[in-house]
């Protein structure tokens, strides 16, 4: 677990070094599918970390638990997940569904301005990736992900 921790503490510390125009990034959002388990919990501790290094973080995920705090967002129903799995398994087409929630997430994205963006997991039933990604282009925020 101490490793875990401190490959988490050199991963945000490299990430936070990030520009953005002239400016430090200092706003971060992470989404991911869930906020429990193995991907759930590193987002968590991402997160947790960036807060006790003094920015402004906030994450977002369709599963599990309720928000725990106001910068915690829950992204869709479970009856979005649910559609966005039916309609996938009938098109073949995976995350081109989702778009009632994807279009409320990215209100939310709108008033929470981030500077950083990191896309953790982005399929699992949940969001709309055409509708996501243009207006992330279109603003120009800067896109982190794990690889």
């Amino acid at each position: 677990m101490v490793s875990i921790v401190r490959n988490f503490r050199i991963w945000i510390s490299d990430q936070i070094k990030l520009r953005r125009g002239n400016t430090l990034a200092k706003r971060i959002l992470s989404i991911n599918s869930t906020n429990r388990g193995s991907t759930g919990r590193i987002m968590t501790q991402i997160t947790k970390l960036a807060r006790e290094a003094g920015y402004d973080a906030y994450m977002a995920y369709a599963r599990g638990d309720e928000p725990s705090d106001e910068k915690s967002i829950k992204i869709g129903r479970k009856v979005d997940i649910y559609w966005h799995g039916l309609v996938t398994r009938i098109t073949g087409k995976h995350g081109f569904s989702s778009k009632r929630a994807t279009n409320i997430f990215l209100e939310k994205v709108d008033e929470i301005k981030p500077d950083l963006i990191h896309l953790h997991n982005v399929h699992g039933y949940y969001l709309n990736i055409e509708l996501l990604f243009g207006p992330i282009k279109r603003q120009h925020y800067r896109l982190s992900g794990r690889q």
